[in-house]
């Protein structure tokens, strides 16, 4: 039964193999940047793939469950836009989805890096931060919108990206999951 349904869960999800190029192609600029070798990039390379497998685990019971059922038909929203509460279910979906995939994928960064992070990050500029969250943002919108997924899944990532990309509190809650 349980093997049954982790077989409906993964063919539930999107691949999120295509969404993540952007990071997987900064972490080899950064091997060349920094004239590293292929070793020292093994452990960034095999914590995407481990969040790309949690994206794909948790998207049925963490996402796709929790957002809101229908657009809303009200003739005041031509543009489709999400009423508050649907805004609310959407945002609260959406972070609880990536809480757990960061929660998953944490204890597999390596103590040293975390301590770096940790080290650097009072020191690092938002303009340095925001492109990161960008690309995973985006990297998980594509990976959906170019999926078999429902219209109102396409619809709710990109409404769920819109509203986390400039969510900066959500990117430092995020960080301080990874480097605990």
């Amino acid at each position: 039964m349980i093997r049954l349904k982790n077989l409906l869960t993964e063919t539930a999800a999107p691949d999120f193999a295509n969404g993540f190029k952007n990071l997987i192609y900064d972490v080899h600029r950064w091997k060349i940047d920094n004239d590293k070798d292929k070793n020292d990039i093994v452990p960034y390379l095999t914590l995407i793939d481990k969040a790309k497998l949690s994206l794909a685990k948790h998207y049925v019971s963490m996402w796709k469950n929790k957002i809101p059922k229908e657009m809303p038909i009200y003739p005041d929203y031509a543009d489709d836009e999400p009423i508050f509460t649907q805004q609310v279910h959407i945002i609260s979906a959406t972070k609880n989805w990536i809480r757990k995939v960061v929660t998953d994928v944490a204890p597999s960064l390596p103590y040293g890096d975390k301590w770096k992070l940790k080290a650097a990050w009072p020191f690092v500029e938002w303009e340095q931060i925001d492109p990161i969250t960008s690309d995973i943002l985006y990297g998980i919108e594509n990976s959906i919108v170019a999926s078999d997924a429902s219209e109102l899944e396409k619809e709710w990532i990109q409404w769920g990206v819109f509203y986390l990309i400039k969510d900066r509190d959500f990117a430092e809650e995020m960080f301080d999951i990874i480097v605990d």
